[in-house]
């Protein structure tokens, strides 16, 4: 299943590494938002698993879309883009993916101690 990908660039004026990032990459579905406001309310009413937000963009306030989606989404991973190459763009947006399943998958990680190994490891008090 492709990822969804929220870009926050205007896509008349954007970067050309980001537009050829955009136009290689059919790994993930893209929508565009031009403003921080567009960004919100495009986040509260479609699915995404990751905002990109163009550094450049004067329409476009960074913390104010952190800020936003830590509460509204918190799952959404936000990626500043700095210029970066296609390729970097690329692999920056790869490697926050995993990391992010990393993250969770550490969550899932659940100790057996039904053989007695973790005895002692967790200190609990009889209280």
């Amino acid at each position: 299943m492709k990822k969804n990908i929220l870009i926050v660039a205007d896509p008349e004026t954007m970067n050309d590494n980001l537009v050829g990032w955009v136009g290689l990459s059919n790994e993930f579905e893209m929508r565009f938002a031009d403003t921080d406001d567009m960004a919100i309310e495009l986040s509260r009413q479609l699915p995404f698993d990751m905002l990109v937000v163009d550094l450049d963009l004067e329409t476009a306030d960074y913390r104010k879309l952190k800020s936003a989606m830590s509460i509204w989404k918190p799952e959404v991973l936000i990626l500043p883009y700095k210029g970066e190459s296609s390729f970097d763009l690329n692999s920056k947006v790869k490697n926050a993916f995993q990391k992010s399943q990393l993250k969770r998958m550490k969550h899932l990680l659940v100790p057996d101690a039904s053989d007695g190994a973790l005895e002692g490891l967790f200190p609990f008090s009889a209280n």
